[in-house]
């Protein structure tokens, strides 16, 4: 089989939908070269199988090597699939998880958790979900919001250009503006302020209501 012919199968529709596809800021990053020169078929066009797509996406990420994947229309695949990419404030790692400082990762998998509803119809676990839910009100009584610090930048470069108007932003971010919060591992807090504010972007009013609810 020849590499241009491995696409067509990606796209191929099997009969079994995927009701759901969640992604956490997907990139291709420095360890990712070699695989992804290599692998022919993947590309950024929703699977025909695919229904639903949420893509929740890092607005402060400043490595350049991690390249965002945003996902696009094309002539294969299923152009009728629901897609929202959403931009949310952290960077990599406060979008996926996996720093100590949790605060916006745990806003995440509350969102995500609630588009997996939403859109696939799944029960959430409720004492999961309270746990979480916890985390968050404790963080905020606290007034301990921290955007963590990537782990090294050997080059670096601002997504603020990715950010296109109509884009989707989390309500987080306008929650955020014009409070002090830990910013990358700085000692003292800093204001956060709308930079985006020129771009026109929108806020969706349904997670809007969620995002009340987890910081009242």
């Amino acid at each position: 089989m020849q590499p241009g012919d491995r696409e067509p199968l990606f796209h191929e529709n099997l009969g079994k939908p995927i009701k759901f596809l969640g992604v956490f800021d997907t990139v291709v990053g420095p360890m990712d070269d070699e695989l992804y020169r290599n692998i022919y078929f993947r590309d950024s066009v929703v699977a025909s199988g695919v229904e639903s797509v949420v893509h929740l996406m890092s607005l402060h990420e400043m490595r350049k090597e991690f390249v965002l994947q945003r996902f696009h229309r094309g002539s294969e695949g299923n152009s009728s699939a629901l897609v929202r990419e959403i931009w949310v404030p952290g960077v990599h790692s406060d979008i996926g998880g996996g720093y100590e400082e949790n605060f916006i990762s745990n806003i995440c998998l509350l969102t995500m958790s609630e588009m997996l509803s939403q859109y696939a119809d799944i029960a959430l676990d409720p004492s999961g979900y309270r746990g979480i839910l916890q985390q968050i009100q404790a963080k905020i009584g606290a007034y301990r919001i921290v955007v963590n610090k990537e782990p090294s930048i050997p080059n670096k470069e601002s997504r603020k250009g990715d950010v296109h108007k109509g884009d989707e932003l989390h309500p987080l971010h306008r929650y955020l503006v014009d409070k002090h919060i830990v910013w990358k591992h700085s000692t003292n807090t800093e204001k956060y302020y709308d930079e985006y504010a020129d771009i026109g972007y929108k806020i969706d009013k349904k997670i809007a209501k969620h995002f009340e609810k987890w910081i009242d």
